[in-house]
């Protein structure tokens, strides 16, 4: 998804940090929040006495979306409606919703799931069931199942693939966690796997197909060694992959262009991302450059 970054200020904001030699800061919130972006707008998470509000930042002008504050987390996702228009989809208390952007308007979905994934108004979701998460793709009013898993997030569409990510559990020193794409009519194809092992927990984060949706970008995170941390292209023409340096501190991400790289929710101070309680740093990376080893 492309974005254009702006100015990010709000009341929310804890501090507003100096810049760096190799990112954009933008400012700190202060719990753990994803991120998703979509051409100039990107959507958050914004702690606030408890609760939690959805922000959009749109071209520079930032506020709460009109819609109810939230016990967690928004597990929000920017997309399109089939005619264009900006919408974000959300879980709150197990169920699903949208919110076009443009007319503030929120609408229920009349699902229980989270997860969400939009665009051209085709939808993606997570449902829990017997144990194991299920995917669903809705298109025109109706739900088939597509894969099932111990459990599944990472939930990405674009206007003709789904990639979503799923993880084995056994437990987190041993889990794979696998990177899985499939065409809306086709069947999920694995491409890439973050395997844990020793001290090392290894995992992926983010999947996001840039404008052209010629390619998916993740993050890849080893927690645990200090080393390894990878930002990853994957080109569907070729089935190449591509590497440039990454951070285990990276908590959420998702791509925007080749000049502001990724947008970034980075665990602040000197902890790694599986210590996310304290403030989390928003900032963009830059252009990257993709000659790493994997």
């Amino acid at each position: 998804m492309k974005y254009t970054l702006p100015t990010l200020l709000t009341a929310a904001v804890v501090a507003v940090l100096p810049a760096a030699a190799s990112a954009s800061p933008l400012a700190t919130e202060q719990r753990a929040t994803s991120v998703s972006t979509s051409g100039d707008t990107i959507a958050w998470s914004s702690y606030d006495n408890g609760r939690y509000k959805l922000m959009l930042d749109q071209g520079g002008t930032i506020a709460a979306a009109a819609v109810a504050t939230s016990k967690t987390a928004f597990d929000v996702d920017l997309g399109t409606s089939k005619g264009g228009r900006l919408l974000a989809v959300y879980s709150r208390g197990g169920k699903l919703y949208q919110y076009d952007v443009a007319a503030g308007a929120e609408k229920k979905l009349g699902i229980s799931g989270t997860k969400p994934t939009v665009a051209d108004g085709r939808l993606a979701y997570v449902a829990r069931e017997n144990g194991r998460d299920r995917l669903f793709l809705r298109s025109g009013g109706k739900a088939k199942a597509v894969f099932s898993a111990p459990r599944i997030r990472g939930t990405q569409l674009s206007s003709d693939r789904l990639a979503f990510v799923t993880n084995n559990a056994p437990t987190k020193l041993l889990q794979t966690e696998t990177l899985r794409v499939q065409t809306l009519s086709g069947r999920p194809k694995a491409i890439y796997d973050a395997r844990s092992g020793g001290a090392n927990t290894a995992d992926i984060v983010g999947p996001t197909f840039d404008a052209s949706g010629k390619h998916l970008f993740w993050a890849r995170r080893n927690i645990g060694s200090g080393s390894g941390n990878r930002y990853v292209r994957y080109t569907f023409a070729s089935r190449k992959t591509a590497y440039a340096l990454g951070s285990d501190q990276n908590y959420s991400v998702s791509y925007v262009d080749a000049v502001s790289g990724f947008a970034v929710a980075r665990i602040a101070g000197d902890d790694d991302a599986s210590a996310p309680g304290g403030p989390v740093i928003l900032e963009t990376t830059g252009a990257l450059k993709f000659d790493a080893r994997p």
